[in-house]
This record gives structure tokens, C-alpha cells and sequence, in this order.
């Protein structure tokens, strides 16, 4: 196995398989002084290193700061490694939101795919919840096929967009480490952490 070196960093990374499938550990041990490296002293050396966990927080923050933006209401995020991740949104009246708040989980985790230098997988979609968040996405929109896909190609343009606000993409990162750390957070910690920005 071939150790990878770090950009910007004198860290080194390792995989080292379990003997669980498709599950790994990851240790980072920076070379000047061998010592573990903690997420903290990562986020210092390289911003965006991939993790299962941190694309599921990054999602679900995703579907959080939308929801926000467009003038909804989040119960709560929670995420947990075995039963994957959750945004409580109180029900809205505003059918091309929902639209966009179900797909911009999907986009926010696609670029912090990008970020972390994953190579795209055209034949899957980033997680197991942006199918649903697509099927959802897809109900909503209508069974008119010609509205429909005008919807969801609109809605989906419009979600790049928002993303591509620097300011936004800070508040999903905030709200998901914090996510990635308690694995819930509550309307209250929510809206400490990320204050609502006009949409798009």
C-alpha cells in the first residue's frame, strides 16, 4: 500500500483496510514529529480531505441553509454512521422551494466531492439520500414531463449558483462541522450558527 502525501502539508496519509468490507481507517501522522493528526490540525494543512461521515454532514447542512435562505423552518439535523443523515423541515406551501431545498443537499455534497479531489462516479449519485432528495425533487415538480424537467433543469441552475456564494458555502461548512462533531443540531444551534442570507 502506497502512502499519499498531503497537499501543503507534511502530513502522511495510510489506508488501512479492516477486516469489515469497504470499511477503512484513515491515519495521518505528520512526519516532522510523528504524532497523530487530529481533524483540527487537518482543517490548519488541508481543508478538504475526504470523509463518508463529513459529506453526510455536508449534505444534510446543505438541505438546512437552503431551507433557511428560502424562508423555511429546520426542526433539526442529525447524522449517525449507520442510519445516515436527517433534516427535520417543517412542511412549506412553496412546491419549487421544496424543489430546490431537496437538491441542494445533493449539489452541496458534489462540491465538497470536488473540493476533496474525489473523482466524479457519473454512474452513481454522491450518497444513498441524493437519490431520494432526486425522487422527491422529481414528485414535486409534477407528472407533466416537459414541466417537470423545465423545473428540476431551472432548479437544479439555480442551485450551482448558490453554491458558488462564498459566503454560503462557509455556513454550510460551519453548521456541518458542528453536525460532523454532536451528530445533532437542534433549531436554536441552528440558527446561532447560520444566519439567514437572501436566496439565490
Amino acid at each position: 500500500m502506497c502512502p499519499v502525501f498531503l497537499p501543503r502539508s507534511t502530513c502522511l496519509a495510510r489506508r488501512i483496510k479492516t477486516q469489515e468490507p469497504r470499511v477503512h481507517r484513515v491515519v495521518y501522522i505528520k512526519s516532522a514529529t510523528f504524532r497523530l493528526v487530529t481533524h483540527s490540525d487537518m482543517a490548519e494543512t488541508t481543508p478538504d480531505v475526504w470523509s463518508e461521515r463529513r459529506a453526510m454532514a455536508i449534505h444534510e447542512a446543505g438541505h438546512a441553509v437552503a431551507s433557511l435562505d428560502l424562508g423555511w423552518v429546520v426542526n433539526y439535523l442529525s447524522i449517525d454512521d449507520a442510519e445516515g443523515g436527517n433534516t427535520n423541515v417543517a412542511p412549506g406551501d412553496d412546491p419549487e422551494a421544496q424543489i430546490r431545498i431537496s437538491l441542494f443537499g445533493r449539489e452541496a455534497e458534489e462540491e465538497y466531492g470536488r473540493r476533496a479531489g474525489r473523482p466524479a462516479e457519473p454512474w452513481r449519485t454522491p450518497g444513498a439520500g441524493s437519490h431520494d432528495d432526486w425522487q422527491l425533487a422529481r414528485a414535486v415538480a409534477g407528472d407533466d414531463l416537459e414541466t417537470s424537467a423545465a423545473l428540476l433543469r431551472e432548479a437544479e441552475s439555480e442551485c450551482k449558483v448558490a453554491l458558488r456564494k462564498t459566503s454560503r458555502w462557509r455556513r454550510i461548512e460551519t453548521v456541518a462541522e458542528e453536525l460532523d462533531r454532536t451528530g445533532f443540531l437542534s433549531q436554536s444551534r441552528l440558527e446561532e450558527l447560520c444566519p439567514v442570507e437572501p436566496w439565490p
